[in-house]
């Protein structure tokens, strides 16, 4: 039996995953855990040569009681996983739970600490 592979979205998205990681390291630090938000659109372009990574952040606080995802937003590891909803274009949504893997993948504290979000005068 072949092994399944990984839909589009998560392959973009762990191709960046350490601007990915970064930026979620750096929300989940100003505004506690939450959701990183990107349409499916601009995940699908991250496997390209495209620099920038259009991303929103979600914080759990601002999540309506009863959403879908609230629970595992209170229970994620932030030191090791990104939550990341890709937006379809119907407007439907997929949530992402990627993980930190050693040196092929760093956890987002040690992303973001090698990124431009962590410059102390920025």
């Amino acid at each position: 039996m072949q092994p399944v592979p990984d839909p589009p979205e998560v392959s973009a998205a762990l191709v960046r995953w350490p601007a990915v990681a970064a930026f979620a390291w750096d929300r989940y630090l100003a505004l506690g855990r939450g959701v990183v938000v990107a349409s499916r659109a601009q995940v699908i372009s991250w496997s390209g040569d495209s620099p920038d990574l259009d991303l929103s952040y979600v914080p759990v606080d601002w999540v309506p009681k009863g959403d879908d995802y609230g629970p595992l937003m209170k229970h994620y590891d932030p030191r090791q996983e990104v939550l990341l909803v890709v937006i379809d274009d119907d407007g439907g949504d997929r949530l992402l739970r990627l993980r930190a893997d050693g040196d092929r993948r760093p956890g987002p504290e040690a992303c973001w600490r090698r990124s431009p979000w962590s410059a102390p005068d920025r």
